[in-house]
């Protein structure tokens, strides 16, 4: 439960909605974000956790808490940092690596047969503190790929499926929360400001 300084949280409503913690921001940002980020005791040990980051309404900074939460994960374990925004312009500007080379979304081909998520990783760029990328793509020539819940529902289940521990940090769309992605995630966060109308989004999403 997130509450706005100078708080105090609102308890009462924390344990109406069975909340393991409760937060006042911006001044807990630091212990949100660890708590967000914290290994799972129900996660085993060769599953990682798969994160979804969704804003309510745009411009929230839904992309931004995203990267955050890959950042701190990347520091533990193998993480990638998933684009799902299909009009995005691309997530690799966010973090820093839009000029590393690598795969981008239109370069894989996870429903066209079996892959292996340790081959995808090498392929995808890495930000310098090794967090894998994948996003959209900026290229001008015209290209028939377009993103879709099955395509990401597939990325995710190919890093999920890995041998090794691989955490999987997803930024995603509004318009997908009644997709098949949902079905693929531990948490979904979704980022709501303190606004009437981003509030009724939030409501709609939910």
């Amino acid at each position: 439960l997130l509450d706005l300084d100078p708080g105090p949280s609102n308890w009462k409503a924390a344990v109406q909605i069975h909340a393991e913690e409760a937060y006042i921001l911006p001044a807990q940002t630091a212990e949100l974000l660890g708590a967000l980020g914290r290994e799972d005791s129900k996660t085993t040990a060769s599953a990682g956790v798969v994160i979804g980051v969704m804003g309510a309404v745009g411009g929230v900074g839904a992309s931004t808490l995203a990267a955050v939460l890959a950042r701190k994960r990347s520091a533990h374990n193998t993480t990638v940092l998933i684009d799902g925004v299909p009009s995005s312009g691309g997530i690799d500007l966010l973090v820093g690596a839009e000029e590393t080379l690598g795969a981008r979304w239109p370069d894989m081909g996870f429903k066209r047969g079996s892959v292996q998520a340790t081959d995808v990783l090498e392929a995808l760029p890495h930000t310098k503190d090794k967090m894998a990328v994948l996003s959209t793509a900026r290229s001008k020539v015209l290209d028939p790929f377009q993103l879709n819940p099955a395509e990401l529902s597939a990325a995710i289940s190919c890093f999920s499926a890995s041998e090794n521990t691989v955490d999987v940090i997803v930024d995603l769309p509004a318009h997908w929360a009644n997709s098949e992605v949902m079905e693929h995630l531990s948490y979904l966060v979704l980022v709501v400001p303190a606004e009437v109308r981003a509030v009724a989004a939030a409501g709609a999403v939910a």
